[in-house]
């Protein structure tokens, strides 16, 4: 399904014996339930969900104030929506970036943390250890202000090891 808005009771998706090559992109699933019949989760793309890990982490950016001028430019009211939680990071994502996230959209110290951090997989694997559980994948966790609650503090205590490591002098040899 691509665009609009699907208001199905109930999706079911299932893949053939040769894997599964499904996307659901931009469109929002208004209501019901997603099945996805497959242990392969590879081309198996559910934009909806694949954008909230990415979400989450821009909200967290949104909140620590380490977002550029140019993604307060890009985002608009939704900028302050986030703020005040009336709306997600995912929803910021799709809506106003083109489900894009890229260097120009941070500050000089967000695109630092983020090189370090987010790109090493260490965001991954912290996402994947708060959040996803005894969940099938990533794409499972919902996309929730709870859920931000419960990684947020692990992030704050990332980025303030990477600030102790910048400051710290370098030894000498």
């Amino acid at each position: 399904q691509a665009g609009g808005t699907n208001r199905t009771s109930h999706v079911l998706m299932a893949d053939s014996d040769g894997g599964a090559d499904l996307t659901l992109n931009g469109g929002l699933l208004a209501a019901g339930d997603v099945d996805v019949l497959s242990g392969w989760f590879g081309r198996s793309t559910f934009t909806q969900n694949g954008g909230t890990h990415i979400g989450m982490y821009l909200a967290w950016i949104v909140h620590r104030n380490l977002g550029s001028k140019e993604l307060v430019q890009h985002a608009g009211d939704t900028y302050r929506w986030v703020l005040n939680r009336e709306v997600t990071g995912r929803d910021l994502l799709i809506t106003k970036l083109d489900e894009k996230f890229f260097d120009e959209l941070l500050s000089p110290e967000g695109q630092a943390f983020t090189h370090s951090y987010y790109e090493s997989n260490g965001y991954a694997n912290d996402y994947d250890r708060v959040l996803c559980g005894d969940l099938p994948s990533l794409y499972h966790v919902e996309n929730t202000w709870e859920n931000f609650d419960k990684l947020a503090p692990v992030l704050d205590e990332r980025l303030a090891a990477w600030r102790a490591l910048q400051e710290r002098p370098i030894d000498p040899l």
